[in-house]
């Protein structure tokens, strides 16, 4: 029989391995991946929205209308008329009817 040194290095690298570290399973491992990537987007979400409301409020307006748009039920009218009505100022009226007429 040949001996295979590929092989027996792989064998012998896996031993090492094993008696360094204790590898942990894989599911604990998937476990670990999905608590790290769903926590921090709403906190992303939010510090990306508040920087566009500070550097470009209308900007930041014509997202909640985006926003209220897609969603499409009750509440998103509300949504959008009250940024419109914020992005607006004393003007809100004209483009609350300019917005809904087109």
């Amino acid at each position: 029989m040949k001996k295979n040194p590929l092989n027996d290095l792989d064998q012998f690298l896996k031993q090492e391995a094993s008696s360094i570290v204790t590898p942990s399973s894989l599911s604990d491992r998937l476990k670990q991946n999905e608590s790290a990537t769903s926590a921090p987007v709403a906190g992303s979400i939010e510090e990306q929205l508040l920087l566009m409301a500070k550097q470009d409020a209308s900007k930041f307006y014509d997202t909640l209308i985006t926003v209220g748009e897609k969603i499409g039920n009750e509440k998103s009218t509300m949504l959008i008329n009250t940024a419109l009505y914020l992005k607006h100022g004393d003007n809100w009226k004209e483009a609350v009817k300019a917005y809904w007429e087109k």
